[in-house]
């Protein structure tokens, strides 16, 4: 189910390219700050914040990370990433993003204690311009990290000025729904 979601939110993107032809790529210099809402499964619902960034070092590359706290009462859940991103332009205004890099897991449930793990992340997707205020996005994210986990997860980002945007983003995996709705400072 999650996969077909994601599948048909990329074939959303795609067919309203041929249309979008002006639109501009996308960017790779930004900060993100979201509240996010987390649903794992058997488990609470946990919310809180979330910080995530970009910085483009060339033209086909760029630095990404990404920190995440959730709780519930004396439920704690830390999400860190950091890695490097490779884009490559598919039109003028699509482009395939890969990304792969650390991650680290800190859960903590008071009193009995907390537990971390470092292990590693791996992403790809398509990024779309599909006007000029309007990216449309579907990532497939494995992570390795305070176990294994594969989310399909799709968002956008609407441009309120060419500095300021509104961000909205779901996540769906076997362990977890996750959404986040946020403000993107681009650079």
């Amino acid at each position: 189910m999650r996969k077909q979601l994601l599948i048909g939110g990329l074939a959303g993107a795609a067919a309203l390219v041929p249309f979008t032809a002006t639109a501009a790529s996308p960017g790779y210099t930004y900060v993100d700050l979201a509240y996010v809402s987390a649903d794992i499964d058997d488990g609470p619902t946990l919310d809180g914040w979330g910080l995530d960034g970009s910085f483009r070092i060339s033209n086909e590359l760029h630095i990404v990370g990404s920190y995440t706290e959730v709780t519930k009462g004396r439920f704690e859940v830390d999400l860190s990433r950091l890695g490097l991103g490779y884009n490559q332009s598919l039109t003028g205004n699509t482009d395939f993003v890969a990304r792969a890099g650390w991650a680290r897991a800190d859960v903590e449930v008071r009193p009995f204690g907390s537990d971390s793990d470092n292990g590693w992340f791996a992403e790809v997707g398509v990024r779309s311009m599909v006007t000029e205020a309007l990216e449309l996005n579907g990532f497939l994210t494995h992570t390795d990290a305070g176990g294994s986990d594969t989310a399909a997860s799709i968002g956008g980002v609407y441009s309120l000025t060419p500095m300021i945007g509104v961000t909205l983003d779901a996540s769906f995996s076997d362990d977890a729904k996750i959404y986040q709705g946020g403000i993107r400072f681009a650079f």
